[in-house]
């Protein structure tokens, strides 16, 4: 019986953790850099404020190339081309906060200095380069669809700047000025909050994530990355079908990038099953880039879906060879050996996985899983143990861990595991059911009973609490009550 125990899946558009090497120490440089703006009077100030810091961090930038170039080369690390300003946007950190000066000239206009302080730190270019190649290309597009947006901004500027220095002679052509500089001012602040929302997209607080998104699309409802993020909020918040449609809009507007079809083919996988229009997707995300990892491997998991294995292997296959250091494909192949019972091959990918991160808990179970089946006992101890470890809040784990017990007839320490797994997680059927069968081995039917109502009240099609409590009933000497639960056991699938 497997039901109750949970095999680990980790398919996502935009997560993945992963270790590629080891520091022995690290190490910053700090650089020093200035840079200028001169805002007319129809700018916001504090708006021109900031394009005189990015100028600056533009020139710091500049400087560091030559750093990040020699780091990854000691690395024998990969740059994908024109990868090193993404990298610098990334990593680079002030030291202190920016120093501004400010000049009135004679026109009207301001003259805005700005000196940064940053530094450059080792530790973080360690952390950028652990990310799978996908994290690194999407994490390029978003940086270069930015630049491109301030660069056409910068443009229509230096448009508005020549007009003025011609000269406004009527009313009506200020006004227009005036307003041409009010819009260019909202849309830089709509980029500066998708820049802000990605930053802090990681920490996980999604509707926080998306309020910022939202007030990017509200500030400017021409910017396609705006739609893109609060796309990918609304996904992560449940919300898919209006995930797709800012994705369209985002699409709609321009924004032909291999992830933006990613995630939209996520959700119609994830949200909706719309299996067709996912592989569709995913296929154009291959389309526009053959690196893009996450497409292979959602392709491989609409195929894990669909029972389709050996498209699903081939497809987790592909992913491997383009990324050996991305661990979700190692553990979704291993996934389909286990239930293929390929025990060995199952076991040399979750392996691979704990070599790239010591501490995935998924893969640990999942091992535990195999070593489960093949009644190494002690082994699987060992690696649900880790996981509880690694991770004590973890309720699938204390089941795993428990229904081991089941099966080892030591049903006092299965409760114990039990418990913690309700603890946890009081809405979770398999629990109820794991703890009832261990009432059942200690002859305890009454509690046993009342595991397995709670386990059918969460999921009323859990052959397995209906064998377990007809067993309770016929202990009971309730018949009726217990052929009846063993017919319906039989009808939902149950098998000895």
């Amino acid at each position: 019986m497997i039901n109750r125990k949970k095999i680990y899946r980790a398919i996502s558009a935009l997560l993945i953790s992963g270790s590629l090497f080891i520091m022995p120490y690290a190490s910053a440089e700090v650089y020093n850099a200035d840079g200028e703006y001169t805002a007319s009077k129809y700018e916001m100030l504090e708006n021109a404020e900031q394009r005189a810091i990015n100028n600056a961090m533009r020139h710091a930038q500049e400087q560091i190339k030559i750093y990040i170039e020699n780091y990854s080369r000691e690395k024998n690390l990969k740059l994908l081309d024109d990868e090193v300003i993404a990298i610098a946007e990334n990593v680079l950190k002030f030291v202190e906060n920016p120093t501004i000066k400010k000049d009135s000239l004679e026109d009207g206009s301001i003259k805005i200095s700005a000196a940064v302080k940053i530094e450059i730190d080792d530790a973080d270019l360690e952390k950028y380069f652990k990310k799978s190649l996908s994290n690194r290309l999407q994490i390029k597009s978003r940086f270069e669809s930015f630049r491109k947006s301030n660069e056409e901004q910068e443009k229509r500027i230096k448009e508005l700047e020549k007009q003025i220095a011609a000269g406004i002679s009527t009313a009506q052509q200020e006004e227009y000025i005036k307003s041409q500089f009010a819009n260019e001012d909202k849309i830089f602040l709509s980029n500066k909050k998708v820049n802000e929302g990605w930053k802090m997209y990681s920490q996980g607080d999604y509707k926080k994530v998306f309020e910022i998104f939202d007030e990017a699309v509200n500030l400017n409802p021409n910017n396609a990355e705006a739609y893109a993020g609060r796309g990918t909020t609304y996904d992560d918040l449940k919300q898919y079908d209006a995930a797709i449609a800012d994705y369209n809009k985002a699409i709609e507007l321009g924004l032909n990038s291999s992830w933006i079809y990613n995630n939209r083919g996520v959700s119609y996988m994830e949200g909706l099953k719309q299996y067709e229009k996912a592989l569709a997707d995913y296929n154009k995300a291959i389309e526009i880039d053959q690196n893009n990892v996450f497409a292979y491997s959602n392709i491989g998991f609409v195929y894990q879906e669909l029972k389709q294995y050996d498209a699903a292997i081939a497809e987790y296959s592909k992913a491997i060879e383009i990324d050996p250091n991305y661990p979700l494909d190692y553990n979704e192949r291993g996934i389909i050996y286990y239930d293929l019972k390929q025990y060995d091959k199952a076991i040399a990918d979750f392996n691979k996985v704990i070599e790239i991160d010591p501490n995935d808990i998924s893969a640990l179970n999942n091992r535990g899983l195999v070593y489960h089946d093949l009644k190494q006992y002690d082994a699987a101890i060992a690696d649900y143990s880790k996981a509880i470890e690694i991770n004590p809040n973890e309720a699938m784990s204390y089941n795993n861990l428990g229904w081991l017990y089941v099966e080892m007839k030591d049903y006092s320490k299965a409760i114990i595991e039990c418990n913690k797994a309700v603890e946890l997680a009081p809405n979770v059927s398999n629990f109820y059911d794991s703890r009832g069968w261990a009432y059942l081995g200690l002859k305890d039917y009454e509690n046993a009973v009342k595991d397995f109502n709670k386990a059918l009240e969460l999921d009323p099609k859990m052959s397995y609490s209906y064998q377990g409590r007809g067993k309770c009933y016929q202990e009971m000497g309730e018949t009726e009550k217990a052929s009846a639960d063993f017919a319906k056991a039989k009808e939902l699938g149950y098998t000895e």
